[in-house]
């Protein structure tokens, strides 16, 4: 029990502590990216899906007036950021016309941006059907960006994990409190083989192109160094359990007990 809890609090702090503690593994700002590269986004070249075909019409961009005015709107008119600044002088719609209006700026963009060009505040226009486009775009590419920059921990995380296991490996070939946990190793041919392979496979997938499909980055020097020490940190965290289990759980008695059954039985052999 004591040993999952280990891992579970590394484990935890890989996934969710390291970005927000250290720069090299934090996430992007939603807010940072769209008032940062939104206009960058738009402004290359997309290929557009059109009518019901689902055919991808010739690569087209957004012009730079438009970019910049959608990104505006995506930032501080609430769709999808700056709900609380919706109603300021910092969402053009709210200026150019809803102030005029005497009403807010609606939750729904389709509402908030037809009602200014169109007849009728609930139909469809061509403005909304475009600012959907530049939305999707910018809301994959921060996506995009998200997903790339979680994979560096999460690859630390997995091959954490992985160390882990090989820990328990050696952990797990004595259950009843003994610290002889390395005790006959070396003349163990078939367990070296499994602790080998499962290290060997795991250096393979991380440092080839097999972890395209395991969605993992090869490592560092400095981060392999940390995911081994993470994960073969299982083996003191068990020998302290075990000392604490012998000393006052009444693990001293089990092992006595195991030793004396072992003697009896060596004795019967012999007999």
């Amino acid at each position: 029990a004591v040993q999952g809890v280990y891992q579970f609090v590394w484990l935890c702090y890989l996934l969710y502590g390291l970005p927000r503690m250290s720069a090299t593994y934090a996430l992007p700002s939603e807010h940072a990216f769209y008032s940062q590269s939104c206009t960058e986004v738009l402004t290359q070249p997309h290929r557009f899906h059109t009518g019901g075909t689902g055919r991808g019409s010739d690569l087209e961009s957004f012009p730079a007036r438009d970019a910049e005015r959608y990104c505006s709107w995506m930032s501080h008119c609430g769709w999808p950021l700056g709900g609380d600044e919706a109603n300021t002088a910092s969402c053009p719609l709210y200026t150019s016309y809803w102030v005029a209006q005497g009403g807010s700026v609606p939750d729904d963009p389709q509402r908030g941006i037809c009602a200014p060009t169109s007849s009728s505040a609930s139909s469809s226009c061509i403005e909304f059907t475009r600012f959907s486009q530049a939305a999707g775009l910018v809301k994959g590419a921060y996506g995009h960006l998200v997903a790339g920059a979680s994979r560096r921990s999460l690859s630390l995380l997995f091959n954490a994990f992985i160390m882990m296991q090989v820990a328990n490996e050696f952990c797990s070939r004595r259950i009843n409190d003994e610290y002889s946990i390395f005790e006959g190793v070396a003349s163990c041919p078939i367990f070296m083989g499994v602790v080998a392979t499962t290290l060997a496979f795991q250096v393979i997938i991380m440092h080839s192109p097999l972890g395209v499909f395991f969605k993992v980055n090869p490592l560092t020097s400095q981060e392999w160094i940390m995911s081994v020490a993470i994960g073969f940190g299982t083996i003191p965290v068990s020998l302290l359990t075990r000392a604490i289990s012998r000393n006052w759980g009444g693990g001293a008695l089990r092992v006595a007990q195991r030793s004396r059954s072992g003697s009896s039985f060596s004795k019967g052999l012999k007999e």
